[in-house]
C-alpha cells in the first residue's frame, strides 16, 4: 500500500542560542529536509510550517540580528520557491514579520489557516495569563521597535537579554500546566460548523486532544529543542505523527545520531 503523502511539516520551540554551534544539528535537519523534499515531486512537497521560538531570541532589527538568524533567514529564502516555507513569530521573536516577509512563502505574527487546518504559536491562548498578556503588549508596538532601534549601539543589547529574562519567567507558570479548556475554546471559535485540527505550539509536550464530538482535534507540538529533534507530519489523510527528523529525512545508514 502506497504510504499516505506528508502534507505539513511542523517546527516549533528549537529556541536556538546564539553561538553557531548550538545551530548545527538544527541547520543540518534543514538541509536534509530540503532535500527529502526535493527528491518528491512538486505537487507532492510538503509545506514546512515553523511555529514559533525556533530562536531562544530573535530581535528582527539591526544592531541585534547575529549570524544565525541571517543563516536561517537565507535557507527559507532560497529554498520558499522548491516548497511552500512558512514562518509564525512565537513569543521569543519580535518583528520578524515587519521586516522579513519576503524571506517566506508567508510569514505572520498571528496565525496561519490553511484549508481545515489552522496553525499558531499559542502564547496567546491562555486569558488568564495576563502578566505575558501585558508584556507582550508593551514589548511588540511601534513605540518600542523604534526604540531597540535608536539604542542598538547604547545598551540596547542589555536590554535585550533582560527582555529574554522576562519572557524565561513571566508565563512559567501557566505555561507548565495546559490550558486545555482555553485551546477548546479557541478550536470551537475557529472551527464553528465544520471540522479541523487546531495546531500549535509554545507548550513544548506532545499532545492530540479530540472534542467530545470528534470533528474537531488540538494538536501541541513537542519541543524540538528538548524531545531529541521531534518534527510532526500532518499527512494528506488527517493523520499526525511525532518523530525524530532523522528517522523522516535521512537514509537508513545515516539516522545514527552524531
Amino acid at each position: 500500500m502506497a504510504e499516505t503523502p506528508i502534507r505539513y511539516i511542523l517546527v516549533a520551540d528549537s529556541h536556538l542560542p546564539d553561538e553557531p554551534a548550538g545551530t548545527e544539528e538544527f541547520f543540518s535537519m534543514l538541509d536534509s529536509l530540503a532535500g527529502f523534499a526535493s527528491s518528491l515531486e512538486k505537487e507532492k512537497r510538503p509545506s514546512l510550517v515553523f511555529l514559533g521560538d525556533i530562536f531562544e531570541l530573535w530581535i528582527a532589527l539591526p544592531g541585534y540580528e547575529k549570524e544565525s538568524h541571517r543563516r536561517f533567514l537565507d535557507w527559507c529564502k532560497s529554498h520558499k520557491n522548491e516548497f511552500p516555507v512558512l514562518f509564525i513569530e512565537g513569543n521569543h521573536e519580535f518583528f520578524v514579520s515587519f521586516l522579513h516577509r519576503n524571506s517566506f512563502t508567508f510569514c505572520t505574527a498571528n496565525r496561519i489557516r490553511e484549508n481545515d487546518a489552522v496553525f499558531l504559536h499559542g502564547d496567546l491562548v491562555n486569558l488568564s495569563d495576563w502578566k505575558y498578556r501585558s508584556l507582550r503588549v508593551l514589548l511588540r508596538n511601534p513605540v518600542t521597535a523604534l526604540l531597540l532601534y535608536l539604542f542598538a549601539g547604547f545598551g540596547g543589547k542589555a536590554l535585550a537579554e533582560k527582555v529574554r529574562t522576562a519572557l524565561k519567567g513571566t508565563n512559567l507558570e501557566n505555561k507548565s500546566a495546559l490550558p486545555r479548556s482555553f485551546l477548546e475554546k479557541r478550536a470551537s471559535s475557529l472551527f464553528r460548523k465544520e471540522g479541523g485540527t487546531l495546531i500549535s505550539g509554545h507548550f513544548h509536550d506532545g499532545h492530540v486532544l479530540c472534542s467530545k464530538d470528534g470533528s474537531r482535534r488540538i494538536c501541541i507540538l513537542p519541543a524540538w529543542e528538548s524531545q531529541r529533534g521531534l518534527v510532526g507530519l500532518f499527512s494528506a489523510d488527517g493523520a499526525l505523527s511525532f518523530r525524530p527528523w532523522r528517522e523522516v529525512f535521512l537514509p537508513r545508514e545515516e539516522r545514527s545520531a552524531p
